[in-house]
């Protein structure tokens, strides 16, 4: 603003307008007839010191310099003017990358807080950041199993983490294999190992073990419940699973998850932040406990950047094939087992009821309201949903499909027995972004529909028939999809529901036919509830 022959320059902009006249050319002086220079360069390295990460080197301003110590400590000050030893003042730029620097020495694991210096990043982190230039390592002998590329390449990342002292989130999105990883990840690290994870999701756990690394004995598995009443003992490395339990960090789970002792701490969760960037400050107190320091509401990105690996099936399409179908073996809870077993009825009526209660032990007049299926599948959905996607939900018992939806906190829509516009509700599903679930009965379903916006389909009961399945599925699985699509099968482990899958498979083994319900005898029907009795003596 021009008053006279004088100008006035609001405080908040000094700084801005004293650059733009040094930058024209304009000579300035400082009330001490110092003249003011502009920052012409940094030369600027990371020294290793032990544990601790030291940035040394100096900035550059005009023909003088400053020690880069002295910079940061001005910018910790606020201030813009620095008096340099030449008898020039520095003009401190706003807005420089040493302006975000706190302390010119950090923990080794605070490293990223470097890498947006220019030509300055740690040797150690420079694969984090690039994410390249791993050894390439393969999972031990003991591991059965074969990785895609990018499951081959998130081991490398684990490795890495592991042998530079580090911890990490591994945030892939759902379907993509963060339990295969971490297994050959596991393969190749002797133990003792710790892995908690959601009660409902424990016997799966168990049973990839079995599969992928037979024989292995020094993996503990415990519940979120457990973690609560403390973990004793130490570890070489303690695995979270849906690591989104412990996104409250001041709850009891949280603050037990911290005192975990272990040499190597991972966090897996799809979903890091479902609302708040606290949540993921609390999934890196766990897998690094002096990344961040005190709990903040923002976190800088650069910091956790190396330690944090998640991909999309977008990312890795070109790996994926056009379907992929999972079956998750869920074990129920103590309360659940005890209604499941004091079933009884005729033999066909058994059947039936014994399979309503593996979905939901409302469904056969208990009062129990809690499903271990349910509990799973609620996870599930609730990560479809933050992660954008859209989700068929399947079951054959309509009352199990009004529960489901009861327990949803976002929007859906139904299809039954009693939807008298097919069309609507399919068009609903396929054009508002804002429904993210479609429930459907499997007989009024199972045909006829083209779901083509469905990233997922998750069969909440199994039927009789491979066929009825394989028709769910393909109702998003079809011309027109763009994308895998992955189908997830919850099979209450240890119940008719195992024993039916089973039954299925040996019949198919056979070269038999499964192409409706004909295709189960009263034979086949008599055997299933045999085998099931003699399971329960």
């Amino acid at each position: 603003v021009r008053r006279g022959d004088e100008y006035y320059c609001p405080l908040d902009q000094v700084g801005e307008s004293l650059q733009l006249l040094l930058e024209v050319g304009w000579p300035i002086l400082d009330p001490k007839g110092r003249p003011l220079a502009l920052q012409t360069g940094m030369e600027l390295q990371v020294a290793e010191e032990g544990a601790q990460l030291h940035l040394k080197g100096r900035v550059l301003f005009g023909q003088g310099q400053a020690p880069v110590e002295e910079v940061v400590a001005a910018y910790q000050r606020h201030a813009r003017l620095l008096p340099l030893a030449d008898g020039q003042v520095a003009l401190l730029p706003k807005g420089s990358p040493l302006e975000q620097v706190r302390q010119v020495k950090i923990e080794r694991a605070r490293g990223g807080e470097f890498s947006t210096l220019p030509a300055v990043i740690d040797a150690s982190l420079e694969p984090l950041l690039r994410f390249s230039g791993f050894e390439q390592v393969t999972p031990s002998e003991g591991f059965k199993g074969v990785l895609r590329l990018y499951q081959s390449e998130g081991l490398g990342w684990l490795h890495y983490l592991a042998q530079s002292g580090y911890g990490g989130v591994l945030s892939d999105e759902m379907g993509l294999g963060k339990t295969v990883q971490v297994l050959a990840f596991l393969s190749r690290l002797p133990g003792p190992h710790l892995i908690v994870a959601p009660t409902s999701l424990l016997f799966n756990w168990k049973r990839e073990i079995e599969r992928f690394l037979p024989g292995r004995t020094d993996i503990d598995i415990v519940s979120y419940g457990t973690l609560r009443r403390g973990i004793e003992g130490s570890y070489k490395a303690a695995i979270l699973d849906e690591a989104q339990n412990i996104k409250n960090p001041s709850s009891q789970t949280a603050q037990a998850a911290y005192e975990i002792r272990a040499d190597f701490r991972l966090a897996l969760s799809g979903t890091p932040i479902e609302n708040r960037p606290a949540e993921l400050w609390s999934l890196f107190r766990f897998a690094m406990p002096t990344l961040l320091g005190e709990m903040r509401n923002t976190i800088e990105k650069a910091r956790v950047r190396p330690f944090i690996l998640r991909r999309t099936k977008a990312e890795v399409a070109k790996e994926l094939p056009e379907k992929i179908e999972q079956t998750v073996f869920i074990e129920l809870g103590e309360e659940q087992r005890q209604v499941y077993d004091s079933i009884t009825g005729a033999p066909l009526e058994r059947i039936l009821r014994l399979r309503q209660c593996c979905c939901h032990p409302l469904l056969v007049g208990s009062e129990l309201g809690q499903s271990a299926k349910l509990e799973a599948l609620l996870l599930d959905l609730e990560t479809v949903a933050l992660e954008g996607k859209k989700g068929l939900i399947f079951s054959q018992f309509t009352e199990m499909l009004t529960l489901i939806g009861r327990e949803l906190s976002h929007p859906y829509v139904r299809l039954d027995g009693l939807t008298r516009d097919r069309e609507a509700v399919v068009r609903q599903f396929q054009e508002d972004p804002q429904i993210p679930f479609f429930l459907i009965s499997l007989k009024a379903g199972g045909v006829g529909l083209n779901l083509t916006k469905a990233d997922y389909v998750f069969l909440y009961d199994p039927w009789w028939n491979v066929s009825a399945e394989n028709q769910a599925i393909d109702r998003a699985h079809r011309i027109g999809r763009e994308g895998t699509v992955i189908a997830k099968r919850y099979i209450a482990a240890g119940t008719i529901e195992e024993r039916l899958m089973d039954l299925k498979a040996k019949k198919l083994a056979m070269g038999e036919e499964i192409l409706g319900e004909g295709s189960f005898t009263l034979a086949d029907m008599e055997q299933l509830l045999f085998q099931e009795m003699r399971s329960m003596q």
